[in-house]
């Protein structure tokens, strides 16, 4: 007759798994602040660098809601500053995504270049800013 092997030999295996796989999460994602998570870009180099980074426009890319353009300060292949020349406007739930998106879309591409989560909401916004980006970075 075979014994059924106790609660603490099966539940400790699944914990010590799943604590293993939420660390490999939190060490590694980009989204999270942690690991370069496959970027192109390498972080964000010391504020000194970014003063003589160069300024570089990118092209104008049409979304369904309207266009978006961006300027970006690199220095040594890190993304210093990105300033939306172009935002998606024109009626008032386009002004608020873009309101919304924006700050966020910057801050990411700061944290982790290219690579960054879409927002919820605003992915026309999102993928336009993404290929706008890449105009910039294809420019270097």
């Amino acid at each position: 007759m075979s014994r059924k092997p106790s609660l603490a030999r099966r539940v400790i295996p699944a914990v010590l798994l799943g604590s293993a796989a939420v660390a490999g999460v939190v060490l590694f994602d980009p989204a999270l602040g942690r690991g370069r998570g496959g970027g192109d870009l390498i972080a964000t180099p010391l504020k000194a660098d970014c003063a003589n980074g160069t300024t570089i426009t990118g092209s104008v890319i049409d979304t369904r809601y309207g266009p978006v353009q961006l300027q970006a300060t690199i220095s040594n292949g890190a993304i210093c500053n990105v300033t939306p020349l172009a935002k998606p406007s024109g009626d008032g739930r386009t002004d608020v995504i873009s309101r919304r998106a924006f700050p966020y879309l910057n801050r990411q591409a700061v944290k982790v270049g290219i690579k960054f989560q879409a927002v919820s909401g605003a992915t026309y916004t999102s993928e336009g800013y993404r290929s706008a980006l890449q105009s910039i970075l294809d420019q270097m």
